[in-house]
């Protein structure tokens, strides 16, 4: 029996998402701090070209990211529900998300690869930095891309088991890798920006390596079962299908947030280097709220998932109420600290004319955590009971109203308009998820059907 188990599902529900919660939250925070800190070499290294790569190509990266991650998403749930369940069954499951993973990978390798000289000339809007966009892109596509998808589904199913503080593990990888990699690639060994992805990919794939000794070590203790001989290289397309109905809805929302940006980014780049740079680093300041919230969101989701998979609708109940508390706290206290954003800012740029911009998109995309944090906690209650199509279609609907906004809003300032429009979707995606959960009846139906069989 699974120790770590019996705490999800019998502590109180405070403690447990407490005890979940923290460790997400640090080896959030920290990855984080991993995008800071590639920004501040790309500033020390590169300048504002650099600075303006990263912005640039961010919102893409992290759109592509959570595409694949809907493996990630997907196995997260039929694990928790299988230990939950103590089928045995969820280290077969890891396997095939993995091999599943592989496959969407080179899929999307063949298509993007050739298109990327036309990518990087679409994102570089209007700037002379396609080339170096392209110095970026290809590395990143080709190496750091599905070490860390793969990576990232490691750190997924462990988590799902309820052994949050593995992810510290990864944090404390990248940091190492970001702080002394990154220098060393980009300058010293002479790659220019190319050096950044080609750093994130060798620090996942020591990330992968460390999990999965782990976890093969502790496959017993975590409920993991053993894996099936064989299992990675058998299609198991019944499984795929289902990790994919699972994980896919609730990525394309991630997925289409992240589109958003891409938009909301070229928009800020008519008012020039300094103003796209300077939306960069506060949408990067922005991330720091949204992965407090987003652990707090995983961690009621283990827990809707292993309670379900235990007949405990109740408690799955109870931990969507407490997650929705957790988050308007968390919100607050972000708002809270970004007041003192001069210093944060100095942090990321040197300069002055950067600084005035990441200030002012600041000072208004703070307000947008809220409307964060409630769709992340609502969408993983919806991912937990497998019913996220109409929570998709309405975030979706969310993101185009934004950007709809940013286009016909007559103001003076891109950059401004933005930030407004980043805000307006963030409120309106959170607001339609909880108009969703507080009158569609089929959200507590599934809860109460559990109860009874």
């Amino acid at each position: 029996m699974s120790e770590k188990r019996e705490f999800v599902l019998r502590a109180p529900l405070g403690r447990t998402l407490w005890s979940l919660s923290w460790p997400l939250v640090l080896s959030n925070e920290l990855n984080v701090l991993t995008i800071s800190i590639l920004i501040f070499w790309l500033d020390r290294l590169l300048g504002q070209t650099g600075l303006a790569v990263e912005s640039l190509f961010r919102p893409v990266g992290l759109m592509v990211a959570w595409l694949l991650g809907s493996v990630g998403v997907g196995t997260t749930v039929l694990v928790s529900r299988s230990v939950g369940a103590r089928d045995g069954r969820a280290m077969s499951i890891t396997v095939r998300a993995l091999s599943l993973s592989v496959g969407l990978w080179l899929g999307l390798t063949l298509i993007a690869a050739p298109l990327a000289p036309s990518i990087a000339r679409l994102l570089a809007g209007g700037l002379p930095i396609d080339q170096v966009l392209l110095q970026f892109i290809l590395p990143w596509l080709i190496l750091a891309l599905p070490l860390l998808t793969a990576a990232e589904i490691l750190l997924d199913v462990v988590s799902a088991t309820g052994w949050t503080k593995f992810g510290l593990v990864r944090v404390l990888t990248n940091l190492a890798v970001i702080a002394v990699l990154v220098p060393l690639m980009v300058d010293v060994a002479g790659l220019g920006i190319a050096g950044a992805p080609i750093a994130e990919g060798l620090g996942a794939a020591l990330l992968i390596l460390a999990l999965g000794l782990a976890m093969h070590r502790r496959r017993i203790a975590l409920g993991l079962g053993q894996a099936d001989p064989g299992s990675w290289r058998r299609p198991d397309w019944a499984l795929w299908r289902e990790i994919m109905a699972i994980g896919l809805p609730v990525s394309a929302i991630r997925a289409a947030s992240f589109a958003t940006q891409v938009v909301l980014v070229q928009l800020a780049a008519r008012e020039g280097g300094a103003a796209v740079a300077g939306y960069g680093i506060a949408s990067a300041i922005i991330l720091y709220g949204a992965v407090v919230t987003l652990a707090l969101s995983q961690s009621c989701g283990i827990v809707i998932g292993q309670s379900l998979g235990a007949e405990l609708p109740d408690r799955a109940r109870g931990a969507m109420r407490a997650g929705l508390a957790g988050m308007v706290l968390v919100a607050s206290g972000f708002v809270l600290l970004t007041l003192a954003d001069e210093s944060i800012i100095r942090f990321f740029t040197t300069d002055a004319a950067i600084a005035a911009q990441a200030e002012r998109s600041l000072s208004i995309m703070r307000w947008a955590l809220y409307g964060i944090g409630t769709w992340q906690v609502l969408l993983m209650t919806f991912a937990a009971l497998k019913a996220t199509g109409r929570a998709s279609l309405l975030t979706i609907v969310a993101d185009v109203v934004g950007v709809g906004f940013a286009f016909l809003w007559p103001g003076d300032s891109p950059l401004v308009t933005v930030s407004l429009a980043f805000c307006l979707s963030c409120w309106l995606k959170g607001a339609f998820l909880l108009v969703l959960a507080m009158t569609d009846r089929r959200l507590p139906r599934v809860l109460d059907s559990r109860r009874g069989s």
